[in-house]
């Protein structure tokens, strides 16, 4: 009925109607399905980011349900990178940090998105292991006009790789934000100086035409 709508504007809605988590699962499932389709397609070295709410982990039965379904589809876990968004406050339970730990234990990737606007975003880096951290688009947007944000992510570029992390820098709208963000130390960007968001058969057809990049 509204077309292609961008996640900031239902996963809110889903958030306050206490339906997140039913959404989460019909992501998780829709996601390997598509992964499954990669690998056909030969991407099989391709890691897919999925983003979960603060409070789907808040569920008893995330953790061991995102498991199941990743092996349902036989996908390894290397392909697999769990983002913890920083939209709500998230109280870190001994049972969410296990099941943070149990998914890196089994060889998925966590990241930490938009790091830096956020509740916890500190608190994350010194409660489990944190594989990706991706800047808060808001400061990408004033990376070519602030120096105080350029401080902030050159210091978070040397954070990262005292960490053996990876510093993701979101929102990358053209080339001058591009080569200030090389000059500050980030590692990999997205955003629409790039590519626009596309669908998966789309992608699998860039890949099979060798008109697939990534930064």
């Amino acid at each position: 009925q509204f077309g292609n709508l961008p996640p900031c504007i239902f996963v809110s809605i889903a958030e306050t109607s206490d339906q997140i988590n039913r959404l989460g699962r019909w992501i998780n499932e829709r996601c390997m399905q598509d992964i499954k389709l990669f690998r056909e397609a030969g991407m099989s070295d391709l890691q897919v980011a999925i983003n979960v709410s603060p409070k789907q982990l808040l569920d008893h039965s995330f953790f061991d349900d995102f498991l199941s379904i990743i092996d349902e589809y036989q996908i390894p876990h290397s392909q697999i990178e769990l983002e913890i968004t920083e939209s709500q406050k998230l109280h870190l339970t001994d049972k969410i940090l296990d099941g943070i730990e149990h998914l890196s234990q089994s060889g998925i990737s966590i990241a930490v998105d938009d790091f830096g606007m956020g509740y916890t975003s500190l608190r994350y880096l010194k409660s489990f292991k944190v594989d990706t951290i991706k800047l808060d688009g808001s400061m990408v947007c004033d990376v070519t006009k602030s120096n105080i944000v350029q401080e902030i992510i050159r210091s978070l570029s040397a954070l990262t790789e005292s960490m053996n992390s990876k510093l993701v820098a979101e929102w990358v709208e053209d080339e001058a934000q591009f080569n200030e963000l090389i000059k500050l130390g980030c590692n990999q960007f997205q955003g629409a100086y790039f590519s626009m968001p596309v669908t998966k058969n789309i992608l699998i057809k860039q890949y099979e035409n060798h008109t697939f990049q990534t930064q």
